[in-house]
């Protein structure tokens, strides 16, 4: 009886690696069936990880809270320490796919707790360091991932050192430290690649596509959210499947495509709202408005707004002001009433001040605003406040709209040396870019961006 049970778990766990979906539904089945049989709480309490994995990795989160739950309830009535940490550390996971950093935390410290060897230790800081990179807190996440890094490196456990790396990459990536986050993706993938795990490869797949986009390497960018795409549908993960198609969808969005960007980025919002994932579909939402706005479809940007004001009580991201007031822009600009889009960023950055790019958007915006209203004063204040702000704090992308904002505003303010100024900087950045590009034609279409054109011509 337990050399079937360890054979049909070996069977599941290499379905899973490899995303085997219908190998692994097959198996998770049989174990059901044979679960009724079951007499060791051990067995039991392994099955109920199998199904949350699965759960987890197909994006069935509110099924996975329950499944969470179950484990939790089952090790408290055992009340052994392996017991208790496995079920913590699950739950905890379930958490920070739910946005709910803090209790989080929570659970994976009563996992730590737990814990009776440094494997166990590194498992869990895998999981709490990428939980860790989401609530901002990127200092003590790359302590973490480092030594689990250490510890995977010490026992040749090739797929905790990809996550690891692949976790390291978030963690870089959300910093704006670019080149570190892709080399930490590029190790990751390396290291995916020699246990076949699509899952993994997939979403370091669409990771990385985000840090080439911050780059502006829009080519990279597509064509890294394309295999993530196609990774996630071979292991059947509508995670990766929403992020390549997000990434995708924000790609065509900078080249102005604004129709394909906002078909696409629904279809992403529609995934993350299907797995419960507040923060992912928020900031989704918040791209998808402004695609709606640009290609017309305003009444459509209206709707989606309720849908994300309605998620602002569902999650405690650090973000999610801003991007409620972003989007509230979008939809007033897109409608003519740009008074009332001057006072909401007004209020907004009363007594704030510019601590990254997001912000800096929503600044740039607000200055191009007093730009159409007339009021010069404060349309040069607030470009000259947009160049105090460091460098490595913008992405390229960014960096090209400021400077072709900055030379076509302070030319029409008569300011030649100083729209001069942000022209060069601008040309010397696209000049920087274009080399990066290996598809031509990407970059042409780039090229022929509005935006682009007032530099160039």
């Amino acid at each position: 009886m337990n050399a079937i049970w360890h054979v049909r778990m070996e069977r599941l766990s290499i379905a899973n690696l490899l995303g085997d979906r219908t190998l692994e539904r097959g198996e998770l089945e049989y174990l059901e069936t044979w679960s009724k049989h079951l007499k060791r709480d051990d067995q039991s309490l392994q099955l109920l990880e199998s199904k949350l994995r699965y759960l987890l990795d197909t994006g069935d989160i509110p099924a996975a809270e329950n499944q969470a739950d179950q484990m939790v309830a089952l090790a408290c009535k055992t009340t052994k320490p392996s017991f208790l940490r496995r079920a913590h550390g699950w739950r905890a996971v379930v958490y920070r796919e739910q946005s709910l950093y803090q209790k989080a935390i929570s659970d994976f410290e009563i996992a730590e707790h737990y814990a009776e060897n440094e494997l166990q230790l590194m498992e869990i800081r895998l999981d709490k360091g990428m939980t860790l990179v989401y609530a901002n807190r990127y200092e003590e996440a790359e302590k973490l991932l480092l030594l689990a890094i250490e510890i995977g490196q010490k026992h040749n456990d090739i797929n905790s050192q990809g996550i690891a790396w692949n976790n390291l990459g978030i963690c870089y990536g959300q910093q704006r430290k670019s080149r570190p986050a892709i080399e930490a993706y590029d190790r990751a993938i390396s290291l995916y690649s020699q246990t076949g795990y699509k899952l993994g490869s997939a979403m370091a797949c669409g990771n990385l596509s985000e840090i080439y986009l911050s780059r502006g390497q829009l080519d990279k960018a597509l064509e890294l959210s394309r295999q993530c795409q196609k990774l996630g549908a071979e292991a059947e993960d509508v995670i990766s499947i929403g992020l390549g198609q997000d990434i995708a969808g924000r790609v065509m969005a900078e080249l102005e495509d604004f129709q394909e960007a906002a078909d696409s980025l629904k279809k992403s919002f529609e995934i993350f709202s299907e797995v419960n994932d507040a923060v992912a579909q928020m900031m989704c939402g918040c791209h998808l408005i402004t695609c709606l706005c640009c290609s017309g479809r305003l009444k459509e940007a209206e709707e989606c707004l309720k849908q994300i004001e309605g998620l602002m009580s569902q999650t405690d991201d650090p973000t999610k002001e801003h991007n409620l007031v972003g989007a509230k822009e979008a939809i007033l600009n897109a409608g003519g009433k740009y008074e009332q889009a001057r006072e909401l960023l007004e209020q907004y950055f009363d007594g704030l001040s510019i601590q990254n790019q997001n912000q800096a958007a929503l600044w740039l915006k607000l200055a191009e605003l007093y730009g159409r209203l007339g009021n010069t004063i404060k349309l040069r204040e607030m470009l000259d406040r947009l160049q105090t702000i460091p460098q490595e704090k913008l992405t390229d992308l960014f960096r090209v709209k400021m400077y072709s904002s900055g030379w076509v505003q302070y030319s029409g303010m008569g300011l030649l040396q100083e729209a001069g100024i942000q022209k060069n900087k601008g040309l010397a950045l696209l000049e920087q870019m274009s080399g990066s590009y290996s598809d031509r034609s990407v970059w042409e279409k780039y090229s022929r961006k509005k935006l682009v054109r007032a530099l160039l011509e």
